[in-house]
């Protein structure tokens, strides 16, 4: 009798233990493509965050918003159409046509507003569709309101308006804003990965 205890007792281990296994086998529930898990812009790849007017703004995307507008300029949009649209974009204007490497030479450069007598004039804008409000940097001598670009990388050849090179750029930034009231507000704490774009040479 001792011994069928013994054999049952064995038997009943052994089953739970495969059963265990079993179970802890199973593969666990992959939740990288839910969009409303922890990172919900895991497959968005550009964003812009920023305080406006004592507001917080987190703004990220999927699209590549070039601004193919003058061969003179490099630049580029961050849109969000929730809910918005609520759209932020920066633009180097240079006094002549920028090269590709010219481009690829702004990771590492800080960048001012300094109006239309500097090498390469900014701006920053910001468009807020649900109050119609278009507003725009403030040119300064100040060199506490910057662009600085981090980094540059080439992506690909596009056809817009014109053929056009874009490029990923990410960098920090801070602004003077004029609101369409007249009225001035600061833009500060920005950071972004955006897509830019310039005109290709004819």
């Amino acid at each position: 009798m001792r011994k069928i205890q013994i054999l049952f007792l064995t038997a009943a281990s052994a089953l739970l233990l495969f059963s265990g296994c079993g179970k802890k086998d199973d593969p666990e529930p992959n939740n990288n493509n839910n969009s409303n898990n922890n990172n919900p812009g895991a497959l968005k790849p550009y964003f812009f965050n920023y305080n406006f007017d004592n507001k917080d703004y987190k703004i990220n995307t999927g699209e590549e918003q070039y601004m193919p507008f003058s061969e003179n300029e490099v630049g580029g949009y961050v849109t969000e159409y929730v809910p918005g649209p609520e759209d932020i974009g920066i633009s180097f204007r240079f006094d002549h046509h920028p090269t590709n490497q010219e481009v690829l030479d702004m990771a590492g450069v800080t960048y001012y507003y300094e109006g239309y007598n500097a090498p390469v004039k900014l701006e920053v804008s910001i468009r807020q569709s649900l109050n119609e409000e278009s507003i725009y940097s403030i040119d300064t001598l100040s060199s506490i309101f910057y662009v600085k670009v981090n980094s540059v990388k080439y992506l690909k050849e596009f056809e817009s308006f014109y053929y056009v090179d874009v490029y990923e750029m990410t960098g920090t930034c801070t602004a003077l804003m004029r609101k369409n009231d007249g009225t001035t507000a600061l833009l500060k704490n920005g950071s972004f990965k955006m897509a830019v774009s310039r005109v290709k040479e004819k």
